[in-house]
């Protein structure tokens, strides 16, 4: 075959299969010598087949990872001997596969959003195990063979970009089962309540999540049963020294991708230090200002409670005495309607006079006259108010305590039946000066910070043989001085100051 027949071929198998490189005719070569290392063949054997004289053979063609070294130190001594390790036992969920570098589904939503969908499709092949040499038409790197010999080698740029990054997310992709496999045996605790797990792996919030904790549960249990039964379990992985070598070649690749990742990452992780700080701030005040608010709205809730009780107290008071008011009302008016000529009588006859309250206003039954007979109020003319009601007792046969009862008994009872009493005008300026003088006894009584039974009682005892009107005009004369006494002494406390 001549070399220019040679050189076509192999270009043209390399572009069928998407393969670009500027050494066509060596690139079995390279191939060849890694399949022979992978066979396991001696060295002499190796520069016999590529027909190498010189150290060529181990500069630029033999594999830099030490394959067979690597394969006699995990203790693997024979081709495809059964590989099985216990942690694998129990396959994590994707779900929780997920929260392990969650930004790879998303990775190409800005530059290819339209292989988004079948880029999740291949995450999710690759956490359930899928061989990563199948390769179909629905992959994301599966891309048509480009005819035009114009772009082959922008395409080649692009290709090799594209492959590299896919390589590395699937990389990750895997890792995440071995994480969340390895996590398990980290924070698993000995007899003695120890284990390899530090602050940092204990305080991500994805080994705290919930079906993480299931998981972690499921292959303890798994792992315990196989320690105890391991016929029960037969190895399913097998280990494929292609697959080895591919991999640690991608891994390889990768790692440089992620030290330039890191980098970036880094930056990044400085500003958001930053953003978070001036969060942090933010958040502080508005703490503070909550704090403010909470304090005021519990002193103004302690405030009404406080006035909801003593209003509480007050309505209770009020209906006591509204029932004491409504129990005495019914019983003064059904004893005047029984006999109102002995109740006046019994005023006038005794010393000691029950104490008369301020009835509340409601309906009663109509009273008799007090100082009228039947007889009498039947010669009345009709049409004369002189004789028409309740006519008030003189001033000159009552005492003090007598005019008081009277005064909150009939005469309330009178009013509360007829506004229009007492109807004629000397009767109600009798009813005036009795009012002014009951009216004058109450704020003695308040002057003096006495009960006003008690003082009503005194007074009464003091004033024995006067009459009601000279009584008042005493005590309006009194209580007039006490209050001009009263200014003068406000009036000279002002100048003085």
């Amino acid at each position: 075959m001549s070399f220019k027949t040679q050189i076509h071929c192999a270009t043209t198998v390399m572009s069928r299969c998407q393969v670009y490189s500027n050494k066509k005719t060596h690139a079995g070569r390279h191939a060849g010598t890694t399949e022979a290392y992978h066979l396991r063949l001696d060295v002499n054997h190796v520069l016999h087949l590529g027909r190498w004289k010189t150290g060529q053979m181990q500069a630029f063609y033999a594999p830099m990872i030490p394959i067979t070294g690597a394969f006699y130190m995990a203790h693997f001594n024979k081709i495809d001997e059964p590989y099985f390790i216990e942690r694998d036992l129990v396959t994590p969920p994707l779900a929780l596969q997920r929260l392990i570098f969650p930004w790879i589904e998303d990775n190409f939503k800005t530059d290819m959003p339209q292989k988004t969908q079948s880029w999740i499709k291949e995450c999710d092949q690759e956490m359930e195990g899928l061989d990563p040499n199948v390769c179909t038409a629905e992959d994301l790197h599966s891309i048509p063979p480009r005819e035009s010999a114009a772009t082959v080698g922008t395409s080649r740029i692009y290709d090799t970009v594209l492959v590299n990054r896919i390589a590395f997310l699937k990389l990750l992709v895997r890792m995440r089962r071995v994480i969340l496999q390895d996590a398990v045996l980290y924070m698993r605790t000995d007899e003695a309540g120890r284990s390899l797990t530090n602050n940092l792996l204990a305080s991500l919030d994805v080994f705290k999540n919930p079906m993480f904790i299931k998981f972690q549960a499921d292959l303890i249990r798994a792992m315990d049963e196989y320690s105890k039964r391991p016929d029960l379990i037969e190895p399913h992985v097998l280990v494929n020294r292609d697959t080895v070598v591919q991999g640690f070649n991608s891994l390889n690749s990768g790692l440089n991708s992620l030290n330039s990742g890191l980098n970036s990452l880094n930056s990044g992780l400085n500003s958001l230090n930053s953003g978070l700080n001036s969060l942090i701030g933010r958040i502080s005040r508005i703490e503070q200002q909550q704090d403010k608010v909470i304090r005021g709205i519990s002193a103004q809730i302690n405030r009404m409670m406080q006035q909801q009780e003593e209003l509480s107290k007050e309505r209770q008071a009020q209906s006591q005495l509204s029932a004491m008011n409504d129990t005495f009302n019914l019983e003064l008016h059904q004893l005047m309607a029984r006999s109102p000529q002995v109740f006046l009588q019994n005023q006038q006859s005794s010393s000691q006079s029950p104490q008369w309250p301020r009835p509340r206003p409601q309906s009663s039954p109509q009273p008799s006259v007090l100082s009228q007979s039947a007889e009498q109020q039947s010669e009345v003319p009709q049409g004369d108010d002189r004789s028409k009601g309740y006519i008030m007792l003189p001033d000159t046969c009552l005492t003090v305590q007598q005019a008081w009862d009277e005064f909150y008994g009939p005469v309330k009872v009178a009013i509360l039946q007829d506004k229009a009493w007492p109807f004629t005008p000397a009767r109600r300026k009798a009813y005036r000066r009795r009012h002014q003088l009951i009216e004058l006894i109450r704020r003695e009584a308040k002057r003096r910070d006495q009960r006003i039974d008690e003082f009503v009682k005194a007074l009464s005892e003091a004033s024995k043989g006067r009459t009601m009107n000279s009584l008042r005009l005493e005590m309006e004369a009194k209580e007039k001085g006490v209050t001009k006494e009263g200014d003068q002494e406000e009036n000279t406390q002002a100048q003085s100051s």
